[in-house]
């Protein structure tokens, strides 16, 4: 009796679903009278939710604006506002998704003495689609012959969540007043472990702040904090792979700062959010072919994709760009500081067995005009195109970073930034796997009348391939062809000898 065994498996894959923008517009609170000028402008966002219902998928945001401008006196604002929009996709969305967002430009402008921002937001989403697939892995009954080999496949397991309490202290000196801190993050690590991940990362913090020479002494600083956790997970191990998300949960972060005389002493605060999308890798022994020697079989097969690797790597390169303030604008007589950091990823891709990362970071640089008394401020932008060499077909950047930002004047005339640009990313492969997914017994194979023939190979055939349609088993033709070559090649001959089974009532 021929009895076919199956196994169930679970294959996932991610899978990309598009790009949408929201524009986030309104007017930020300013407490020191009213404006008249907007030195810098910044804005980060991060998604805090979504849901798919059907083809549609409804998610839900924040975007933090920072704005450093002239009222009464120079000052800052914080302000942090929801947004919320949809994508709907050309098929239903089933899954877990997963949704990143980018502020690609922001935009002030100064009404009624107001300060009126506007932010677009790209948001990309993806989606962990599971397949449950029914797969032969093994036969019992006499007369069955089969071809075996291993196959590769991952299961998304769900989501590991952390939140990072991270605190650092620092002092600087000739401060007057703090005017605005804005933190970054990025994973420099993530490596799986036995029901943990361990994870660690940068903070870097952009601080804008008053000197003590008086209110257009302005300045800024940088400052890194390493950070590190274990985030607890039960059932990823050493050879699972892990897609991850970080940012900083700015509306919890806090910043004391006590000043005396003019040094100042700052305890900071940044909360860390951490999601790590968890596969589990397994590997399973099945059956790729089979035949039976007295009955056709009817069989089915079943394609499907999966995750079949992935690791995260981090990477630095320096970057750097120019403006000119014009012919006729006064000459640049001090650089006072950079703030308001923005990066804006444009495109990540992997070509050649290399990622290629593309975007434009910008700085806000502020200069003091001895001719005017006056601070101004411009944005530099940096255009980059980095690569690095991978072992991998897809990428997630997971994080941008930027650090020792630094600018300088040029013959009065222009201004120089140069920055580090660190990259996190998710790096993996897709495979596609055939399986028999069915099989059933079928009509008696007729007897041959011909006990004795030469049998030639085709192009492309193996030994099994001619076991196959012969009904003659591999050992059983080595036997008979003791002096054959293996491979077979086209054009090779082979006796089949196939002794009639006498049959009696």
């Amino acid at each position: 009796m021929f009895e076919p065994n199956f196994t169930r498996i679970v294959s996932s894959v991610r899978r990309n679903i598009g790009r949408t923008q929201s524009v986030v517009e309104l007017k930020l609170p300013a407490v020191d009278g009213d404006v008249s000028k907007i030195f810098s402008v910044g804005a980060r966002s991060h998604i805090k939710s979504c849901e798919p219902i059907g083809k549609e998928v409804s998610f839900f945001g924040v975007v933090d604006f920072q704005v450093v401008y002239q009222g009464d006196i120079i000052s800052a604002v914080d302000y942090s506002a929801d947004f919320k929009d949809r994508f709907v996709d050309d098929a239903d969305v089933v899954g877990e998704v997963v949704a990143t967002s980018n502020v690609i430009d922001v935009s002030s402008s100064i009404v009624a003495g107001t300060i009126r921002v506007t932010a677009v937001i790209e948001v990309c989403l993806s989606v962990i689609e599971s397949k449950d697939i029914n797969v032969l892995t093994s036969v019992g009954g006499d007369g069955a012959h089969i071809l075996a080999s291993d196959i590769a496949y991952t299961t998304y397991l769900g989501k590991a969540y952390e939140k990072l309490d991270v605190s650092d202290e620092l002092s600087l000196d000739g401060v007057g007043n703090i005017l605005m801190v804005t933190p970054c993050v990025s994973l420099t690590s993530v490596n799986p472990q036995e029901n943990y991940i361990s994870i660690s990362g940068k903070i870097c913090l952009d601080i804008c702040y008053q000197g003590v020479q008086g209110e257009k002494d302005l300045c800024s600083h940088y400052h890194e904090i390493d950070f590190g956790g274990e985030v607890a997970y039960d059932g990823v191990n050493g050879e699972s792979i892990v897609q991850s998300l970080v940012g900083v949960i700015t509306n919890e972060m806090r910043v004391s700062t006590e000043i005396e005389g003019s040094s100042a002493r700052m305890s900071v605060y940044v909360p860390i959010a951490y999601t790590g999308y968890v596969y589990d890798e397994n590997r399973l022994s099945v059956i790729d072919d089979l035949y039976l020697e007295r009955e056709y079989l009817s069989v089915t097969c079943e394609n499907f994709s999966t995750v079949s690797s992935g690791s995260s790597i981090f990477f630095k390169d320096n970057i750097g760009g120019t403006a000119s303030i014009g012919e006729t604008a006064p000459f640049i007589d001090n650089v006072l500081g950079v703030c308001t950091n923005n990066i804006m990823l444009a495109s990540a891709r992997i070509e050649d067995g290399k990622l290629f990362v593309e975007g434009v970071a910008s700085s806000t640089v502020m200069y003091y005009t001895k001719e005017t008394e006056d601070i101004t401020a411009t944005e530099v932008e940096m255009p980059f195109a980095i690569e690095q060499k991978v072992d991998a077909e897809r990428a997630e950047v997971v994080s941008l970073s930027l650090g020792n930002v630094s600018a300088r004047s040029r013959r009065g005339k222009e201004i120089e930034v140069s920055a580090t640009l660190g990259v996190m990313a998710d790096v993996y492969s897709e495979s596609q796997s055939c399986v028999i997914s069915a099989v059933s017994v079928g009509d008696a194979k007729t007897e041959d009348d011909c006990q004795l023939y030469l049998y030639v190979a085709r192009q492309g055939q193996s030994l099994w391939d001619v076991a196959k349609e012969t009904s003659v088993p591999e050992n059983v033709l080595l036997e008979q062809n003791a002096k054959i070559e293996l491979p077979i090649k086209a054009g090779d001959k082979l006796v089949v000898y196939k002794p009639s089974v006498a049959r009696f009532e």
